[in-house]
């Protein structure tokens, strides 16, 4: 699992160490997203075992993105539900799912809770407007 998580890392560096702060990106563009009325829903790449674990337990949180629409971001901008897969690391028994939530503060808890940020998502509100703002510009009126 070591060496997953070193591969992983690689693709979450973006001019700093973002290594356990996607939790608080994510935060950061869902609420950037709400503050413009687009509906994001989080996307967690998890092995909890039910929703009162993924709330309430400790568990391995691998990634968390922000859906909005059927498009996919975290801090890289826009990415694929297939970036979101760790398959692509030889992992195909390696046992995690990928569900999709609202922000509420329970589960802004438990990303707080299993990840290993470092960073608030106010530390990341100037990514995440700028992320929002090409959505927004994407938006047909």
């Amino acid at each position: 699992m070591k060496l997953l998580l070193e591969n992983w890392r690689k693709y979450l560096k973006e001019g700093y160490e973002l290594w356990g702060n996607c939790g608080m990106v994510a935060i950061a563009i869902a609420e950037e997203a709400e503050k413009l009325d687009l509906e994001a829903l989080l996307v967690l790449v998890h092995n909890a075992d039910d929703e009162e674990t993924l709330v309430y337990g400790d568990y391995d949180l691998f990634h968390v993105a922000v859906a909005i629409g059927n498009k996919y971001y975290d801090d890289r901008g826009e990415i694929s539900r297939d970036d979101l897969n760790f398959d692509n690391f030889g992992k195909e028994d390696w046992d995690y799912t990928i569900e999709e939530y609202f922000l509420n503060d329970k589960l802004r808890d438990a990303i707080k809770r299993n990840t290993n940020w470092d960073s608030c998502p106010a530390d990341f509100e100037e990514r995440a407007k700028d992320i929002i703002k090409g959505i927004h510009n994407e938006t047909p009126t």
